[in-house]
């Protein structure tokens, strides 16, 4: 049997087929499970489409539309309000992966080069499970599914990838700068650009996205501009940023972090290097310039950002697949070679922390089992899921669990939470209108991170904070007049019969 046809085996009947099952199995993570609580929000209690917009932790409307999306499909198959946590779960991977494989197979065969369809798949699905269906997820999928149309013969692709690229950066403002790694990667596969007709699209897209806002999406624009803001985007000169990237991400804790954690960015770095050697002897500078252009966005999107999370690099991800396919298009009867290096790259950090039956049983998804069980226990202790409204002021995933509505605008109070003495955001009328809610408050309970250490999350430790002065009339309130009654994954506070003076 030839080499190929061992490795075809391999692909196509074990670890494609493994690797998928893992996917559907790891359980969601607590940023997917705030935006589907969201989205049962807004589906539950606001008419829609104005729902979107007005019941919503703080992200882009595309955002928004797409996990309610999710959501809603699930809700169809496993009814969301019965708690089935598991079973909620792994309805929404399914329905992730389908969108994953229609725009894997629909990107392979107009970015086409050998073993196209299992490279694109395995650097989308072998990734921490902390960074799959986020924002950065969709807007690296979407951005090459519009690079796949500007690959058309006719003009109306084109327009339709100015149309995408619109929504992409609708997921997360500052994804919008991935359109030009998108021309730059069309122009790299020798593939001559409509541009007329890729910013025609941009261009109606943005204008439609106007005129919403003004008619039925009255929160959206502002929401949009004070993103920044609550990402603490402009907290550090360029001088401290560097100093804060190299205080967090060591010089082997990056790449390590991307082998492990996003295997495809590591591998598509490799590829680059080949690519770039390749264009310095054959095609001048022109193409080392616009491949170099095609990730120097992206790293600047992770530095823009400051927090160097780990799915922050997952942007990184669309010049490491384009990287792959310049070297693949050009590898010739090395492509099997190539392929089993870059399975050989890319497989181990998946099988060490992304799988679901990988070595390394992580600290989150052993949190998840806990919370579920205590959020069952909350509920059958203090019936929150029929209160009227509650109010929130946790990180945002009490109402996945809790299914009340929010007695705020957002179901996180990530308008008061970000503002420190430090960076101080209370200027924003969204703080004014967080906070006025907050203190005029007058509901049976409270759902929060607040103050208790026995919440027994390091990450929710002080989230809400009371060492923060501009808090102080917010955590007296509290004080005042509620009581803790609960400490188990979230602080719950249940309103005094008599208040303290």
């Amino acid at each position: 049997m030839k080499i190929k046809e061992i490795l075809d085996l391999f692909l196509y009947f074990l670890l494609l087929p493994l690797v998928s099952i893992s996917f559907i199995l790891t359980p969601s993570t607590n940023d997917s499970r705030i935006f589907l609580g969201a989205g049962a929000i807004a589906d539950k209690y606001y008419s829609l489409p104005y729902g979107w917009d007005a019941a919503y932790e703080v992200k882009p409307i595309m955002n928004r539309i797409l996990n309610w999306g999710l959501y809603k499909v699930a809700n169809v198959f496993v009814p969301f309000e019965q708690n089935h946590y598991t079973e909620f779960g792994i309805a929404i991977k399914v329905l992730a992966l389908i969108i994953l494989i229609l725009c894997c197979w629909y990107i392979s065969k107009k970015i086409s080069f050998p073993y196209s369809f299992p490279i694109i798949y395995l650097c989308f699905i072998c990734q921490a499970n902390f960074g799959i269906i986020m924002s950065e997820w969709f807007a690296v999928l979407f951005s090459l599914v519009a690079v796949a149309l500007c690959m058309e013969e006719r003009e109306e692709y084109t327009f339709a990838a100015g149309v995408v690229m619109v929504g992409v950066g609708l997921l997360k403002s500052i994804t919008s700068l991935v359109l030009i790694p998108v021309i730059c990667a069309v122009w790299l596969l020798n593939k001559k650009l409509r541009i007329g007709f890729l910013l025609s699209g941009c261009l109606v897209a943005s204008c439609t996205f106007f005129i919403a806002c003004m008619t039925i999406f009255p929160y959206s624009i502002n929401d949009m501009l004070m993103s920044r803001l609550i990402a603490h985007v402009g907290m550090y000169d360029f001088t401290t940023l560097i100093q804060w990237f190299f205080l967090t991400q060591t010089r082997m804790s990056l790449p390590v972090t991307m082998m492990m954690y996003i295997p495809g960015v590591i591998a598509g770095g490799l590829a680059s290097v080949f690519v770039l050697a390749n264009y310095s002897k054959f095609d001048g500078f022109k193409k080392v310039g616009v491949l170099c252009l095609m990730w120097l966005i992206p790293i600047n999107i992770v530095l823009i950002q400051s927090e160097f999370v780990v799915y922050h690099y997952i942007v990184m991800l669309f010049p490491a697949i384009i990287s792959m396919a310049l070297l693949f298009r050009n590898g010739g009867k090395k492509v099997g070679a190539l392929m089993i290096i870059f399975l050989l790259i890319m497989i181990p950090g998946y099988v060490m922390i992304n799988s679901s039956m990988g070595l390394f049983t992580t600290y989150e998804y052993t949190f998840w089992h806990q919370k579920e069980r205590n959020a069952d226990e909350i509920n059958s202790q203090f019936n929150l899921t029929n209160q009227s409204t509650l109010l929130y002021l946790d990180p945002g995933d009490a109402p996945f669990y809790f299914h009340a509505n929010s007695s705020c605008h957002y179901i996180t109070p990530m308008p008061i939470e970000r503002s420190t003495d430090r960076w101080n955001i209370s200027h924003l009328p969204q703080y004014s209108e967080t906070y006025n809610c907050i203190l005029n408050y007058q509901g049976e309970y409270i759902v929060g991170y607040i103050r208790n250490p026995s919440t027994s999350h390091e990450l929710s430790l002080n989230y809400f904070g009371e060492g923060i002065s501009i808090r102080k009339d917010i955590i007296n309130k509290i004080d005042t007049e509620y009581e803790l009654v609960s400490d188990k994954s979230w602080e719950i506070y249940k309103k005094r019969v008599t208040p303290v003076t």
